[in-house]
């Protein structure tokens, strides 16, 4: 791959994460989202008591099939919090359970303001001992700011959900009155991914449903940050990562979707998803070395 890039403090958690891609070999992240079953009794505490052990259990057991494939591990928010009182104590043993260096992203996509986000950045990166959130941009800078008072934390922006049918306002394409006599309409997503950059200096950028076209758009108004990309198919993730990755090889996070997670043998399933990801990598390197 690409010489190590350069960060002037190792400690911001994008330099470490970088740090975590190049030591691991790797931009995947598995998504960890448990209990996808029928809805927990919280009525009852023994039963409660077998849920954690049960699912503590498995997640326990998909990470250490997949740890030394991975850059990161995403927990999906509304699976845990819908545990109620065990989601805590399970985040715990995740946290115990992943190698030290390895973050975990929580993705919950909130958008408070005020001291309610002040109040979820505690309980995030205090209590929970999280490493990283994605947030809903819609709350503009005062729903980033009280993040940054947290900089070995990282955060991701949604700029762009999933290609269901109702998120076609993503799409608008609309102007800026400051830049109208210097560029055409642009969508919703190009704004909100550059306003991400002015409300922080670091803020990596979420984007979900694997079109490689918006993708490339984003990375063209955000030539240094991190994306994390979602909801990605095969076929889109190829396009998307030849679209995405930065110059050095890197620059991405790839969720895996949880089809890690499903699969008959884990550990094989996340090798060769690892593989397939390195692959694009040395051929965008290739091109970016000939070109």
């Amino acid at each position: 791959m690409n010489p190590r890039p350069s960060t002037s403090d190792q400690a911001l958690f994008f330099g470490r994460l970088a740090n975590v891609c190049l030591t691991y070999a790797s931009l995947l992240a598995v998504r960890l989202a448990p209990g996808r079953g029928a809805p927990p009794n919280l009525d009852d505490p023994p039963g409660q008591t077998r849920l954690l052990n049960t699912l503590a259990s498995e997640q326990t057991a998909l990470i250490h099939a997949t740890a030394p494939f991975v850059c990161a591990y995403i927990l999906d928010a509304p699976w845990f919090e819908r545990l109620g009182p065990i989601a805590a104590p399970l985040i715990q043993t995740i946290r115990r359970t992943v190698p030290a260096e390895l973050p975990l992203i929580w993705d919950g996509r909130r958008g408070e303001t005020g001291l309610a986000a002040v109040a979820y950045a505690q309980y995030c990166f205090d209590a929970l001992g999280l490493d990283a959130v994605t947030l809903n941009p819609y709350a503009g800078a005062e729903g980033v700011t009280p993040y940054l008072a947290y900089p070995a934390h990282g955060h991701f922006v949604l700029c762009v959900s999933e290609q269901a049918p109702g998120a076609g306002l993503q799409h608008l394409e609309i102007s800026d009155w400051r830049q109208l006599d210097r560029e055409p309409n642009q969508p919703l997503y190009v704004h909100v991914t550059r306003a991400a950059q002015h409300w922080s200096p670091w803020a990596g950028v979420v984007i979900a449903g694997g079109d490689a076209h918006i993708t490339e758009s984003v990375r063209a108004v955000a030539p240094e940050r991190w994306l994390l990309l979602t909801q990605l198919d095969a076929q889109a993730r190829i396009a998307c990562l030849r679209a995405g990755l930065d110059l050095h090889g890197l620059g991405l996070v790839v969720d895996d979707g949880g089809v890690i997670a499903a699969a008959s043998n884990r550990q094989a399933a996340a090798d060769a998803l690892r593989n397939e990801i390195n692959e694009v990598r040395r051929w965008v390197s290739a091109r970016n070395a000939s070109g």
